[in-house]
């Protein structure tokens, strides 16, 4: 079946709310967790969809942990698996009431599920719920009110339309379709950690019919270029465009330079393994133990794998050595600034990054520079100045942007003049402009970060220098 880019979502969420899970799974351990709460969770994982789960045993406290009140209200979905036992946890009743006030206040999405109980149950507080309900009531003669939301929420919950049964049969089958309902309730993550976009979705269009062109075995693609022009960025949107279709998928960043350190490439292996697989970091020692382990554990799985700057012949030996290494339908993307090293090691579909046209570099450039698709008023001319002398590539469009950003006219005039004086601009040369035109302390800063920071999230970066007193929120 050949590959499609997600297509947009018919549902429409507020921009103001920051999500940080898809799903939140509400559901009474002691009656789920093993049998059906974790292995939702896990083939949600495999879907790609980011789910919490509260994976501590409840404590003897009543009141509901603020991380999870927090967990709740960050989520686009909850699902609710009701069980026999569910309303003995006032843990759950609560964590239930706080999703009901989530759908009425954030218009949260819902998707109650009756594991082996009866809907009407839960609606009307009957059986095992009444059992439990009368038993709240008599603890909690002074607070009737709270058992009264508890009762609201039950009943609200039971009452959508949305409710999936399930008494027996195939708990795999039954799963499989609340994934497949969830994903299709999300807005799409075609485009995922990956910045500001500009003209990628037509290349990524292409490089997916590239991929369909590919008969039903293993193919292997290459994506060329020189450094600086969106190979990766392209890499990171087209993969997660793509891997919910694959049974795993691994995306190995900066492969030439983890290559370079210490056991770099047994680290690679022990990564891709781990991710695809969906298993604590494997331990081997050798590149050769790990090249047969990954050929042994993958032969038989359809995969997704991104080498990301990918240099020497050697690591894509170790990394992806053949076609047989891997299931039938496995994609294997290669990003590379050395098309001989495609050619040699005959990947025949090879796709060429080109820089961007004048258009999509002066989109790019004033949204670093403005934060506009469009130049500032009395700027026009000088945006077109320099986008032509940056030459469509995306990383230095972005860098000299930000550089300019807040400055005055002469002062953009003065980094004009810098760029005339340089022939031929590469890539290098360009980029070196805009760390020269910065002060005596933000270089120092640059230069920690790219020596020791490789990798590294802001929050921790920022933390380190502000301890240091070296203002890295002032640079």
């Amino acid at each position: 079946m050949a590959i499609q880019v997600a297509s947009p979502s018919s549902l429409s969420f507020t921009s103001k709310t920051k999500y940080r899970y898809d799903v939140f799974l509400s559901f009474r351990g002691e009656d789920t967790r093993h049998a059906f709460t974790v292995p939702l969770y896990n083939s949600l994982r495999r879907k790609g969809i980011n789910a919490f789960i509260d994976d501590k045993k409840l404590g003897k406290g009543e009141r509901i942990a603020p991380a999870l009140i927090k967990a709740i209200e960050r989520s686009r979905i909850s699902i609710i698996v009701f069980s026999t036992n569910y309303a003995t946890s006032t843990w759950c009743l609560e964590e239930l009431a706080h999703i009901i006030w989530c759908k009425k206040q954030k218009n949260q999405l819902l998707m109650p599920i009756f594991y082996k109980v009866d809907l009407l149950d839960v609606q009307y507080q009957r059986n095992s719920f009444e059992e439990a309900m009368a038993a709240l009531e008599d603890r909690y003669r002074d607070d009737l009110e709270k058992v009264c939301e508890w009762r609201s929420a039950l009943f609200e919950a039971a009452s959508l339309s949305s409710a999936w049964l399930f008494k027996d049969g195939c708990e795999y089958g039954f799963i499989e379709r609340i994934v497949e309902h969830a994903y299709s309730m999300l807005p799409p993550k075609r485009f995922h950690n990956v910045d500001y976009i500009v003209g990628l979705e037509p290349r990524i269009e292409e490089v997916i019919s590239l991929i369909n062109k590919s008969d039903k075995g293993v193919c292997m693609l290459g994506i060329h270029g020189t450094g600086g022009i969106g190979k990766a960025t392209l890499a990171k949107a087209l993969y997660y465009s793509i891997f919910y279709h694959f049974e795993g998928a691994c995306f190995l960043f900066d492969v030439r330079e983890v290559s370079k350190k210490y056991q770099g490439v047994v680290r690679l292996q022990q990564t891709l393994l781990s991710e695809i697989l969906e298993e604590k970091k494997m331990k081997f020692c050798s590149v050769d133990e790990g090249k047969s382990i990954i050929k042994h554990r993958l032969s038989n799985k359809k995969v997704l794998l991104v080498l990301d700057d990918v240099d020497e012949f050697e690591q894509l030996e170790r990394l992806a050595g053949g076609c047989e290494w891997f299931g039938c339908g496995s994609k294997i993307i290669i990003t590379t600034r050395n098309k001989q090293l495609l050619i040699a090691r005959n990947v025949e579909k090879a796709y060429e990054m080109k820089e961007l046209n004048h258009l999509y570099s002066l989109e790019l450039f004033c949204w670093h520079a403005f934060r506009m698709i469009q130049p500032a008023s009395d700027y026009t001319h000088m945006c077109n100045h320099v986008v032509r002398y940056v030459h469509g590539l995306p990383l230095a469009l972005k860098l000299v942007g930000s550089n300019l950003a807040h400055k005055t006219l002469e002062e953009w005039r003065s980094m004009l003049e810098k760029y005339k004086r340089i022939p031929e601009r590469t890539i290098h040369e360009v980029l070196k402009i805009s760390y020269d035109c910065l002060q005596d302390g933000a270089k120092r800063v640059f230069l920690d970060i790219a020596c020791f920071f490789k990798r590294k999230t802001l929050e921790s970066i920022e933390d380190v220098l502000e301890a240091c007193d070296d203002g890295a929120r002032d640079c």
